[in-house]
């Protein structure tokens, strides 16, 4: 038994490798997200042809509030012992970006500056909190690494009108102070700080650029046009993953005083690859994963950004295994149903 829940637990690290109105913020509602639709006005004249591309302003600062909403919820099953483990999670970021430079081609460069970060979590009753501007413990520090570098660390984003990201560097304070908070600093090798800024970029910094700079669609649009950006392939599992985005345009709306395009955002995923995995005598099997995704992007055409976005994801995973022991052949399951809800919001 004891060998069957080390190999799940091993399989699960595995997977896990391959996560309205403008008001002044005060600190108690600096980090409250707001779920609601905002309140618009439909316009009469829907019959407007236009472009959708962001027209920022240089030397302006501009600020967003994007909060990640997740609960992930897991049950191993190993002959006649069940497991279950529950984690809510609220993570909020506070986001400055400034337009460095425009050039010819419409390429915006900006440095973009994590103000401040909290997080507030809940794994089967026990809580984790951290926010950046009041948690000072050493031990915070080392628990929440990733979140604690990247505040006021800013560095720079490269893309081009349409959102479509062409770079992200000057990085390097990240890592550095990242290498030096765990104790490496004097010890690392210059490939594997490398390996670290790429991964940290890839897997930190790129969830959060993307969100607020949407690529968007260089065609001339109107209400109910669509159009589909294909992601890059990935893996979920051992299968391999082909994800678009979809959009449609649902119409134009007023806010405040300003024209905003409402837009419906999807994902259409496509799974494949071989549901079977034999890793040291252990033989998983593993079921397609079912996903589903969904939301509203609120786009300003008067301020050349979005104004606000809400999009929620389901993915439901399993699968199960059986492995040879001294004591006979033992089988276990897993299963796993994974909630994200991200909200972005121009302060």
């Amino acid at each position: 038994m004891k060998q069957l829940l080390f190999f799940l637990a091993l399989v699960l690290l595995f997977i896990g490798c391959n996560k309205e109105d403008e008001k002044p913020l005060d600190e108690k509602s600096m980090y409250l997200a707001d779920t609601s639709e905002i309140k618009t006005v439909v316009l009469e004249d829907q019959n407007e042809i236009f472009n959708l591309f962001y027209n920022l302003e240089k030397d302006k600062e501009y600020s967003y509030r994007l909060t990640n909403i997740a609960e992930n919820t897991q049950t191993i099953k190993a002959n006649d012992t069940t497991l279950y483990h529950k984690v809510k999670q609220t993570l909020t970021y506070l986001i400055n970006f400034k337009v460095l430079d425009i050039d010819v081609d419409s390429i915006y460069e900006v440095t973009f500056n994590i103000k401040s970060v909290k997080l507030e979590a809940d794994a089967n009753g026990e809580k984790f909190y951290y926010e950046s501007n009041t948690s000072k413990d050493s031990l915070d520090k080392q628990r929440y690494s990733e979140y604690v570098v990247v505040r006021n660390n800013p560095f720079n984003v490269r893309f081009n009108k349409f959102g479509e990201l062409v770079e992200i560097y000057k990085a390097d304070r990240i890592i550095n102070e990242f290498v030096k908070l765990k104790g490496v600093a004097d010890s690392i090798s210059t490939a594997e700080k490398e390996f670290l800024k790429k991964d940290m970029i890839d897997r930190a910094l790129k969830p959060i650029v993307v969100q607020v700079f949407r690529q968007f669609t260089n065609k001339m649009l109107s209400k109910d046009s669509t159009w589909t950006n294909v992601q890059e392939p990935s893996k979920l599992m051992i299968f391999q993953v082909n994800n678009t985005n979809k959009y449609k345009i649902n119409g134009l709306e007023l806010f405040n005083d300003d024209k905003i395009v409402n837009i419906n955002a999807g994902l259409e995923t496509v799974i494949s690859g071989n549901n079977k995995f034999v890793d040291r005598g252990v033989t998983y099997i593993f079921n397609k994963p079912l996903t589903n995704a969904e939301g509203k992007v609120y786009f300003n055409l008067t301020k050349g950004c979005i104004q606000k976005s809400k999009t929620q994801s389901k993915i439901e995973m399993s699968y199960s295994m059986e492995v040879q022991t001294p004591n006979g052949l033992e089988k276990g399951s897993k299963s796993e149903v994974v909630f994200n809800t991200n909200i972005l919001e121009l302060l």
